[in-house]
């Protein structure tokens, strides 16, 4: 017996029959929170079954109310009364007849038919569900630089600091998961309902730490708390209190907050508090009556949606995962056509993905073009993201994102031959933000290189054209210039077949060794990656490992040398080494030399890639506007030197540096921020002469 034909869709929401659009949305975001954190929130319904089932049920009839022609036929058959409820006594009515649904059972069960796509594309698993799935996690370059931050600021005490988000984007797991997993030495207790009253906030502060917590005085419920913070303390442990949607809490409550913010001993707070909330937390805080907690917040952050590259690799990666390596594929075109109809919000992306393998599966084809994209779009018509005003295309990032990050992370840190950006490793926090002294008085002997006249490959110029390297430079001579003759691979099979020759792991140490050597780092210690490894890299070399998940375009303006991860057909993985480009080929180390049209190597790339780079000048963090310090006077030179700053340096990260900053990321084709971030800072070291990195193409 069909399930939907016993359970009401518009109970299965928990809305009566007369509700506006809006509400329906409201109540379908209502149980995505639900399904986010079952467990944690109070259920929005009464529906039954495994939670799999429950979330089958309330997509099934979103996905029908949200459609003003299928609702309207759903209404019109069913007769419903919305505002003349049976009386108790009465019988219950008789269910409804099967032909009441008709033809819009029939309509749902076709969408549901099409999307039995499995078998067809060779598929273990769908690969775009919404249920988070640890398996599918994937990380964006966003989180990561969030996470290290926020790291950084409890190692060192800062007080209160914000996280500001948009629905859905994971900002209580990056928390939770992440920062248990860290064991960085700080304690932490997770207020996840809003609380009506400041007895019931100390009394939840108090269940969570587990403390005694029944009492109705308030201190009395501080008495205990203040006694285990000062316990916690002489124990050498920090404390944290996460409080999450904090946009929901009345005013006396984060005065309260503040209030608790004070606990401190004569040198180091008690408490440190991390406010969680969507972007209307900004305009409680930004009340009059808010200004002395305002004041309080130290640090705060911003949670984005993918952009258009991390939407191609997230793609890629759930499809690697599903086991669709080489048996299905989305067109540059089809992936650019997903970014700009979901936003890069990662549950649309999803919604939108799998409609396409849906249409691809009815249509017979197995690569996703731009057509099959507009095709699912029109199955998807209440799929369009919310309008944003300038730059509020950046405010929104899925929860599966980031969870995905979460768990990526913790895989780095206890894997041995994983790579991490150490930006994210609690244990090299103080390493990386370490400033390293600098005289400006001689900054260097710099050129001023003519710009290039576009940002593609061939922009950077043949490297048949440009002069070998010095093999007493960092990373050795030239691969392709050895001794040894370089392999030429024209097809996909001889490409497989040179990558079968070694195991995943065997190649993935050829692959690093010869990295390591174009930074002149290759010792028996630093080859195999590990945590130790990956120590010494940099403390004797100074080298930090950063991971990619663009695509070609990025890696090459990034111009360094990158170990790179291919998919094998029939599953596994496989690791090269891109030492250089020559045009349109990509000049590649293993056991051997290849030299691999880029093309040929797209088809098979996860997209995934770890790059080497040198924090010379020990730039610290993330610099941004408000900065003051005598980076910001080395940076406006550098920029000064490449063309992109006009003015007499000065020690301060003002308005004109973050638009000099803004003009060079632009050119790159990076996101325009503003702010010197990780990528920022290795494509100018990369493109300044007086660093001797290497390079892909030139010197």
């Amino acid at each position: 017996m069909s399930t939907v034909k016993q359970t009401d869709h518009y109970q299965a929401l928990g809305i009566s029959p007369a509700a506006s659009p809006r509400e329906v949305k409201e109540s379908y975001l209502g149980w995505i929170r639900y399904f986010d954190h079952p467990g944690e929130r109070p259920k929005p319904g009464s529906l039954q079954g495994s939670l799999t089932e429950q979330i089958e049920q309330v997509q099934r009839a979103y996905d029908l109310l949200a459609d003003e022609n299928l609702r309207a036929q759903y209404n019109a058959q069913l007769n419903f009364v919305p505002d003349a409820p049976e009386p108790e006594s009465a019988p219950a009515a008789a269910p409804s007849s099967p032909r009441a649904y008709g033809d819009v059972e029939v309509m749902i069960a076709k969408r549901k038919q099409a999307r039995c796509y499995l078998e067809f594309f060779g598929l273990k698993e769908k690969p775009f569900e919404l249920t988070p799935d640890p398996n599918y996690f994937y990380l964006s370059s966003r989180h990561k630089e969030v996470l290290a931050q926020l790291i950084l600021a409890l190692q060192e005490n800062r007080g209160i600091v914000k996280i500001i988000g948009e629905v859905g984007t994971g900002k209580t797991t990056l928390c939770r998961n992440f920062l248990k997993e860290l064991n960085s030495g700080i304690d932490f207790a997770y207020l996840v309902h809003p609380c009506s009253g400041v007895v019931e906030l100390m009394q939840s502060i108090n269940a969570e730490f587990g403390l005694p917590s029944q009492s109705l005085n308030k201190n009395e419920l501080l008495h205990h708390l203040r006694q285990f913070l000062a316990k916690k303390k002489n124990a050498g442990r920090g404390v944290a209190l996460v409080v999450d949607e904090a946009q929901d809490l009345a005013p006396e409550i984060l005065e309260e907050l503040r209030l608790l913010s004070n606990l401190e001993t004569e040198t180091d707070k008690l408490l440190q508090i991390v406010l969680i909330g969507q972007p209307e937390l900004n305009k409680t805080l930004g009340r009059a009556s808010m200004r002395q907690l305002l004041q309080r917040i130290s640090d705060q952050w911003e949670l984005f949606p993918m952009n258009v590259e991390e939407t191609h690799g997230y793609i890629q990666h759930r499809l690697n995962v599903a086991g669709g390596k080489g048996k299905v594929a989305f067109s540059r075109s089809a992936a650019d056509a997903l970014f700009r109809a979901s936003g890069g919000i990662p549950r649309l992306v999803n919604r939108l993905a799998d409609q396409a393998l849906a249409e691809a599966h009815q249509q017979g084809v197995k690569k996703i073009d731009r057509r099959i994209i507009r095709d699912a779009e029109k199955e998807q018509d209440n799929l369009q993201p919310q309008p944003l005003n300038r730059g509020g295309l950046w405010k929104l990032m899925g929860g599966l994102v980031v969870i995905g990050g979460l768990i990526a992370i913790m895989i780095y840190f206890k894997t041995q031959f994983s790579w991490s950006d150490p930006v994210a490793q609690g244990d090299t926090l103080t390493q990386m933000i370490q400033q390293t002294p600098m005289d400006l008085s001689q900054p260097g002997r710099l050129v001023v290189p003519p710009p290039p006249t576009t940002r593609t490959l061939s922009s950077l110029g043949n490297p048949a054209n440009q002069p070998a390297m010095d093999k007493g430079a960092a990373g050795a001579e030239f691969p392709s210039q050895g001794s040894e003759p370089a392999v030429s691979v024209s097809t996909e099979e001889e490409l497989i077949d040179a990558l079968v020759t070694l195991t995943a792991g065997e190649s993935k140490i050829e692959a690093a060794r010869w990295v390591l050597k174009r930074w002149g780092a290759f010792r028996k210690e630093t080859v195999t990656l590990n945590p130790r490894a990956r120590e010494i890299l940099k403390t004797d070399y100074g080298l930090s490992v950063y991971q990619s998940n663009g695509n070609l375009n990025r890696l090459t303006t990034l111009n360094y040398p990158a170990l790179v991860e291919l998919a094998l057909p029939d599953g596994g993985s496989r690791y090269l080494a891109l030492v250089g480009l020559k045009g349109d080929v990509g000049v590649f180390r293993s056991n051997e030399t290849y030299e691999i049209p880029l093309a040929l190597f797209d088809a098979l790339w996860t997209h995934k890639a770890w790059v080497l780079w040198n924090n010379f000048e020990g730039l610290p963090g993330d610099m941004q506007t408000g900065y003051q310090g005598k980076y910001a006077e080395w940076l406006q030179i550098q920029l000064n030197r490449l063309g992109y700053y006009n003015g007499l340096p000065a020690p301060r990260y003002g308005r004109r540096t973050a638009d000099a900053v803004a003009k060079f990321q632009r050119y790159y084709n990076l996101k325009d921020h503003g702010r010197l971030d990780t990528e920022t800072k290795m494509i100018l070291y990369n493109r300044l002469p007086a660093y001797n990195t290497p390079r892909l193409i030139g010197n």
